[in-house]
């Protein structure tokens, strides 16, 4: 993907859904895309990723949909005009209960 931007996708997750980031971190980086990988810890790098990338992906989960850093990103990429492309861990009933206004 070329596009000028830092990354081609940014990746937001909870750590309990590791695996799965990595798995799709492993894939798109298996097609030549570039994937901002950092840990939740280190949000002022996850801030300008989210502004610096082409598409933004949620891992959205029971435990991503209750982490503030995960709402806060998934709004940050919103109001930047990315491309927002969730994957779900689960069906949509067993998430949704956890589900806030702002995903």
């Amino acid at each position: 993907m070329s596009t000028g931007n830092q990354y081609d996708i940014m990746i937001s997750y909870h750590t309990h859904d590791d695996d799965l980031q990595k798995f799709l971190t492993e894939k798109f980086e298996k097609l030549g895309l570039k994937v901002f990988n950092a840990p939740p810890t280190d949000v002022s790098k996850r801030v300008e990723a989210v502004i610096n990338c082409s598409v933004f992906v949620l891992v959205l989960s029971e435990y991503s949909a209750q982490e503030t850093l995960c709402n806060d990103e998934t709004s940050l990429a919103y109001i930047s005009n990315r491309p927002i492309f969730p994957v779900a861990t689960d069906e949509y009933p067993n998430i949704a209960k956890h589900l806030d206004f702002s995903l």
